[in-house]
């Protein structure tokens, strides 16, 4: 039997995915701001709180590298890491091998310390090398297996920032090696570097086009829809992008950003504002469509197919031609595929078919889902609904 797809059910899956979608956004936007608590003290099983120059020094002089500890008393993460995750077996034997050192991010040194590695999201690991060096960060909470392996990882100076400027060290032209430090440098925290990085990188690039630098540009232009699912940046990148990938995931992150403002304006009961974004999100799906790679038509245009059919009766007949083709390529990759097509995706086709005004191909479909599927109810009651 085919899962139900009637229009309360189409509907209620819709808002569950909206929902949860803006549910994540705002619980991050919207958490209350913390309270100030007392810095941990230094415990005796090596964990440090003192300045982070006196860090450097007691690194230097053991001849480890270094990892800091960003947390705060509010963040139930940070305490899970400390109270379950670093005890672990596993992850004890690891942390021998660094100097251990712990901030709260409300109170001093780690209050000031914060912004300069990015400790905005917690908890924040912060590695640097025995000289204070950045090497390496991790941000949020991992099982202990999982932390095992990245400490022993970055232990062993693999995958880190040195590692990577040693790879442009020993590729100097290279714009993929240079592109993956700059990437490093900005999430770890270190602006100045970055940018170094990808002047560098321009100078290499001549005319700004190559995917290893026009993907840095477009993470420039994600972060203000971030912070502020504020999408008027990445239009504005995209409005000049060739690479089709970067084309297809920017659509499709604004598609998902204004259904947030979609959602948040029903909750509003604010029906224009809704009705306004809802039309730009599929708006800007239309535009990621020509983008979308072959092994994902289907999984991507069935829904977003039937979706629009779904809301047929509020949206623009432009949208509704746009889904007809949507519908034909995906049974069009159906027919191509080892299993053959699929009938659900034929009866979406002979909706929109019919929706678009085209009655005889709406039947003519329709009597192959029936021809491909002959149990199946649900074809011969479209079969009456289209008047055949």
């Amino acid at each position: 039997m085919r899962a139900d797809r009637s229009p309360r059910a189409a509907r209620a899956r819709l808002r569950g995915v909206i929902r949860a979608a803006c549910l994540a956004a705002l619980l991050v936007a919207c958490a209350p701001a913390p309270t100030p608590s007392a810095p941990a003290p230094a415990s005796a099983s090596g964990w440090h709180a003192e300045p982070l120059d006196a860090l450097v020094a007691r690194a230097t002089a053991a001849h480890k590298p270094l990892l800091v500890d960003f947390g705060a008393r509010w963040c139930a993460p940070c305490r899970e890491l400390e109270e379950r995750v670093f005890p672990s077996q596993e992850v004890a034997a690891q942390l021998a091998g660094f100097v251990c050192a712990r901030y709260d991010v409300d109170v001093e040194p780690g209050k000031s310390l914060a912004p300069r590695f990015r400790a905005s999201t917690l908890p924040r690991l912060v590695f640097l090398d025995p000289d204070g060096a950045p090497r390496d960060a991790l941000t949020g909470l991992r099982e202990p297996a999982e932390l095992a392996s990245e400490l022993a990882r970055i232990a062993r100076d693999e995958g880190t920032l040195g590692a990577r400027r040693r790879a442009v060290a020993a590729m100097p032209e290279a714009l993929e090696p240079r592109a993956e430090l700059a990437r490093a440098l900005r999430e770890f925290g270190d602006r100045d570097a970055y940018a170094r990085e990808l002047a560098a990188l321009r100078a290499r690039d001549a005319d700004d086009g190559s995917l290893a630098l026009r993907r840095l540009l477009f993470e420039e232009a994600l972060e203000p829809l971030q912070r502020s699912v504020d999408t008027a940046p990445l239009r504005a990148f995209l409005a000049d992008e060739k690479h089709a990938e970067l084309l297809h995931e920017g659509w499709r992150t604004i598609a998902a950003a204004e259904r947030m403002w979609t959602q948040r304006k029903r909750d509003e009961h604010d029906e224009a504002g809704r009705s306004e974004h809802y039309e730009l999100a599929l708006d800007a799906e239309r535009r990621a469509w020509p983008h979308t790679p072959a092994e994902r038509v289907i999984a991507l245009g069935g829904p977003l197919a039937w979706e629009i059919y779904e809301q047929r009766a509020q949206l623009p007949p432009a949208l509704l031609a746009f889904a007809l083709d949507v519908a034909r390529a995906i049974v069009a990759a159906s027919e191509r595929s080892s299993k053959g097509v699929d009938p659900d995706l034929l009866d979406t086709l002979a909706c929109l078919l019919h929706a678009n005004g085209d009655v005889r191909g709406a039947l003519e479909t329709v009597r192959r889902c029936i021809e491909l599927a002959p149990d199946e109810p649900l074809y011969r009651e479209r079969l009456r609904e289209f008047g055949g």
